[in-house]
């Protein structure tokens, strides 16, 4: 036996040099590589409990690497437990390249007021290089996002200064929504959040959710994945929409109670599907 192995692996060894010789590429090993992380920015507010609550799940995942910014806390304190290799910002990204260094970027419970006029085109042209956004608000926050320029990247118009904001819906299930076409990548990472074809029949059985900002229309293209299950009828009971720009994507998530579930179940759907949330956004 140990004979056999030092004939194979002398022929694989002159079978690479062979490759090598003839200009050609080596034959790669067959055993799999390791996935590449996602880097992630996360950004709030203030840490409210649902960025708390996603700040744990994402940190959990060994795909991510998670960066954070809190715009509330005081210039110079910790933004989060600190982690070797990967400080927390103290600002916003100011450029195109500064966004560019991650793969994701989510906003959570967080307003727009606190960044430039030139935030939601950058944040556009990150997604249509391939980047990932998701905007997760619940009531108040969606108000400054009906400004024109973050149609630019959101999948869902939202009236700017709502006087009704949130709209109170609940407790109410979310659903997926019912497609007769094949169903995208996305679409299906989210259905089998917590193993093969289970969101469809796990999300009503869920904790619901009391408020959602009122959706009055959809970017063209968008995707329509959640709804509240509600007297309104769609767009406005929208929750969850996805627009792909360019080479990435944009992922409207209209409610910050998803944290409801972790109380209900000690963390495992909840985890399972911020996580699934990132990951699909980043296409993987």
């Amino acid at each position: 036996m140990m004979r056999c192995t030092v004939v194979c692996l002398g022929l694989w060894s002159l079978l690479a040099a062979t490759f090598a010789a003839c200009g050609g590429a080596a034959p790669r090993d067959a055993s799999p590589e390791s996935p590449a992380p996602i880097s992630v920015l996360l950004v709030a507010g203030e840490p409210t409990w649902s960025y708390r609550y996603l700040h744990k799940a994402v940190l959990a995942d060994p795909l991510l690497t998670v960066t954070t910014h809190v715009t509330s806390a005081a210039r110079g304190s910790a933004q989060a437990k600190p982690r070797p290799g990967r400080p927390d910002l103290e600002a916003l990204p100011a450029t195109i390249e500064q966004l560019a260094a991650f793969d994701v970027v989510i906003l959570c419970d967080w307003q727009p007021v606190h960044a430039s006029d030139r935030w939601p085109l950058q944040l556009a042209t990150f997604v249509e290089r391939g980047g990932g956004l998701i905007t997760m608000c619940n009531g108040g926050e969606a108000r400054a996002y009906g400004d024109p320029l973050w149609q630019k990247v959101l999948p869902v118009l939202v009236a700017h200064q709502q006087a009704r904001v949130p709209q109170p819906v609940g407790p109410t299930a979310l659903r997926f929504v019912a497609s007769r076409k094949p169903p995208s990548a996305l679409r299906r990472a989210l259905l089998d959040f917590a193993g093969p074809q289970s969101g469809e029949q796990l999300l009503p059985s869920l904790p619901g959710i009391y408020f959602a900002p009122s959706v009055f229309a959809l970017a063209v293209p968008s995707e329509v994945l959640v709804t509240a299950d509600a007297k309104a009828a769609p767009p406005n009971n929208a929750v969850i929409v996805a627009r792909k720009l360019g080479e990435g994507h944009s992922l409207w998530v209209g409610t910050s109670e998803l944290w409801r579930w972790r109380d209900a179940h000690a963390g495992r759907y909840f985890d399972a599907f911020a996580s699934v949330l990132v990951r699909a956004v980043a296409g993987r």
